[in-house]
């Protein structure tokens, strides 16, 4: 809380300054003053919640100041100081609805018990304040959430819009969908953001969380804009929401007839939803009412099932690189195309890549193993997934580069162990179980072509991937252990130390460096 004294008596300034109890009262900062004009030229940069001010100054009085600050700061609480019994001045106190008129001299034990009740007041206008906004809030929400739905205009009032709903010339409903839990502070700064662009253009709004990741916006002007500043509206708000950062694609939908048509924009931004998919993420896109959007089109007649497993099975570079540079191109120009029709088209490509990988006896990279379709239905556009296949086919081209031909019994080796790296009873005996040889045999073909034992290899495997999880500060120390394969967290521990010098939790410290 901030605090301003203002008295041309250099005597009463200091006193008050080193006299009060400021840390009591919860006053953080104070700043002083010798007269009104010096006190605002202060405020420029100093915002008071509390003004104690004498009555009368040179160059500008008490009760000026006060009326100046107070049309600034409407929540400031005003105590006066006066040696001067004058009903002139205890009216101007009374009409500025001052919390208190302290007459000089001054005692110290008055003015902490006044300032303890300026605070008081300062405090009560913020709840108050708070209370007001979230109830703003709440109101504004549950309106737009309501124009979003057909039938609504028994259910909006006048005073749910932001301007009379009868001079409306344009509406529009836009989206911006999020792609991690919008945080409160991250909803804020979406409010700061649209009340920084939208006056420009004379226009207002309403909006809605719809949790985790939903920002639904209700766009209002009573006059239309064109077609270039529609177009600046949406690159500007994209522009400062990448810079929160946020993972976002923001979209608008059809502009309505009226507000209680907004239901229809809804509905087109929505559709317009499934287009970004095909957009990198931050990008901002308008309706387009010459998009198809009724009839599925089919991959398979531009891109064969087979078609990818074949050409990596040859081994040759050049034609792999064509194909996946042909992907983008030919996906994003079919507008009959669906989000999920692309991610499974996308599965089945890293399901060809595997089966390519099993034939040619590779290890297969980690992103292949481990929860694929999860990975694959997380993700926010096309762009994404095209990088992600690019990256793993890229590691299978180095794999068949630099790998050393093995024996099908130690590829097989090598791909069990991966899929059983979390099982805390993966033996050497539960392997020639599963290759159907020796526990003696498997042992010594394994190290006679690796140069390493069964032994260390699963360790070391293990150790590599708790390392992995341990990046990841969402990952528990206790969680890790079992998804490596220890039912003993204390053991996994030493093992990890052994390995690497450092125990896990050491380890992740060390990531903060």
């Amino acid at each position: 809380m901030n605090l301003l004294i203002t008295d041309d008596e250099t005597i009463t300034r200091e006193g008050l300054f080193r006299g009060a109890d400021f840390e009591h009262l919860g006053i953080d900062s104070v700043k002083t003053a010798a007269d009104g004009l010096q006190a605002l030229e202060l405020c420029r940069d100093f915002r008071p919640d509390i003004l104690l001010t004498d009555v009368r100054m040179p160059r500008m009085d008490g009760i000026s100041l006060a009326e100046t600050l107070q049309q600034r700061f409407p929540d400031m609480s005003i105590v006066f100081m006066s040696g001067y019994s004058d009903k002139e001045y205890l009216k101007a106190a009374i009409k500025l609805r001052a919390v208190s008129y302290i007459e000089k001299p001054i005692r110290l034990s008055e003015v902490n018990q006044v300032l303890a009740e300026a605070a008081e007041a300062v405090l009560k206008k913020r709840e108050n304040a708070r209370l007001r906004d979230l109830s703003r809030r709440q109101s504004s929400a549950a309106a737009a959430q309501r124009l979003t739905q057909a039938g609504t205009a028994v259910l909006v009032s006048e005073k749910d819009f932001p301007v009379d709903p009868d001079r409306i010339r344009f509406c529009v409903t836009a989206l911006i969908r999020c792609y991690t839990p919008v945080t409160p502070q991250e909803e804020d700064r979406i409010e700061q953001i649209l009340s920084e662009v939208l006056p420009h253009l004379s226009m207002s709004c309403i909006h809605v969380l719809r949790q985790p990741s939903l920002c639904i916006l209700q766009l209002f002007s009573e006059k239309c804009p064109s077609e270039a500043q529609q177009q600046y509206l949406a690159d500007r708000v994209a522009e400062l929401l990448g810079a929160v950062p946020l993972r976002f694609h923001l979209v608008f939908g059809k502009p309505a007839a009226g507000p209680w048509q907004l239901y229809d924009s809804y509905n087109t931004a929505i559709i317009t939803l499934q287009r970004a998919f095909f957009y990198p993420e931050g990008t901002a896109l308008r309706y387009e009412s010459s998009v198809s959007h009724g009839m599925i089109a089919d991959i398979s007649l531009h891109f064969p099932e087979g078609c990818f497993r074949d050409l990596l099975l040859k081994k040759d570079g050049a034609p792999i690189r064509d194909y996946l540079d042909s992907l983008l191109p030919t996906l994003s120009a079919e507008t009959g195309l669906l989000p999920n029709q692309v991610r499974e088209f996308y599965y089945r490509l890293f399901r060809e890549l595997k089966q390519a990988a099993t034939v040619l006896h590779i290890d297969l990279p980690a992103a292949l193993r481990y929860s694929l379709w999860e990975r694959i239905s997380g993700v926010s556009s096309v762009q994404m997934l095209q990088q992600m296949l690019e990256e793993q086919t890229a590691d299978f081209l180095k794999a068949l580069t630099q790998s050393v031909s093995v024996s099908s019994p130690v590829y097989l080796i090598r791909s069990y162990i991966s899929g059983h790296l979390s099982d805390p009873n993966l033996s050497i005996k539960a392997i020639s179980d599963e290759v159907h040889l020796s526990t003696s045999y498997v042992c010594t073909i394994f190290k006679a072509e690796t140069g390493d034992t069964l032994t260390h290899y699963i360790t070391e495997l293990r150790m590599k991937k708790a390392r992995e999880l341990l990046m990841d500060p969402r990952n528990r120390i206790s969680d890790i252990s079992v998804q490596v394969g220890f039912s003993d967290s204390n053991y996994f521990s030493k093992a990890f130390k052994k390995a690497f010098g450092l125990s896990p939790s050491e380890f992740r410290d060390s990531l903060q460096v």
